[in-house]
Order: structure tokens, then C-alpha cells, then sequence
């Protein structure tokens, strides 16, 4: 009985894991436009814009650098080359994970309890 009740922990705990992982990297993807815009040398002035300056950078000329664009203007710690900006995804993606970890294990404990609590009850009245 106690390994039935360890796997199920064990499990519990994967799965919960798991959507927290696949749910931080559906809210935090790599977008490829902007990787191309890094990449691309139309965009070389936007990569230099100071990061978070929306105000008073110059609207780009050419379409594939306007994601680039509007991701230097968005965040004050933008990333300027494709490394550090997958390497800053994988920082917002671990820091959400981190922060909601807790709940899903938490709401995945309450439910496991809810499911043990029955099958004891229907054991019992069998």
C-alpha cells in the first residue's frame, strides 16, 4: 500500500511539473520574427536602440524589423543578439515556472486527497 501511495506522489508531482513547464513555454515563446530581425542587417540600427526607449526611437523603415523594434521598446532589459535573447526567454520562462509551481502543486495535492478520500470511502462500504 505505501509504494501505491508513493508512485502516486511521484506522479502527481511529474505531472504537475510538467504543465507548469509546457504552460511557462506556450506563455513565453521564442519568436522567430524577432530572431530574424536580430539577424537580419536592415535591423543592425534597431539592435543598437537603447532597450525600453519607445518614446524616442524612430519608427524602422523595413517590416521585418518592426517585432524587433517593438521588443527593444517594450522592455528596459531587452536582449541585443539572439543568445542573450533566448537565454532572457529561458529566464522569464524558469521564473514563471518558479512562481506558480507551488499552486499546481498545491491544487494537485487537493485533488489527489479528494481521489484518496473516495476510494477510501467506497472501500469502506463495500
Amino acid at each position: 500500500m505505501p509504494r501505491r501511495w508513493l508512485a502516486g506522489v511521484g506522479l502527481c508531482v511529474l505531472l504537475s511539473s510538467a504543465a507548469t513547464w509546457i504552460g511557462a513555454i506556450y506563455d513565453h515563446p521564442i519568436s522567430t520574427a524577432i530572431v530574424d530581425g536580430m539577424n537580419t542587417a536592415e535591423c543592425a540600427r534597431v539592435g543598437q536602440l537603447r532597450a525600453g526607449s519607445l518614446l524616442t526611437a524612430p519608427i524602422p523603415e523595413h517590416d521585418v524589423c518592426m517585432p524587433l523594434f517593438v521588443y527593444r521598446a517594450s522592455y528596459a532589459d531587452a536582449a541585443s543578439n539572439v543568445t542573450s535573447y533566448r537565454a532572457w526567454i529561458l529566464e522569464q520562462r524558469v521564473a514563471e515556472f518558479w512562481r506558480l509551481i507551488g499552486y499546481v502543486l498545491l491544487l494537485s495535492a487537493a485533488i489527489s486527497a479528494v481521489v484518496a478520500v473516495s476510494v477510501l470511502i467506497v472501500r469502506r462500504l463495500k
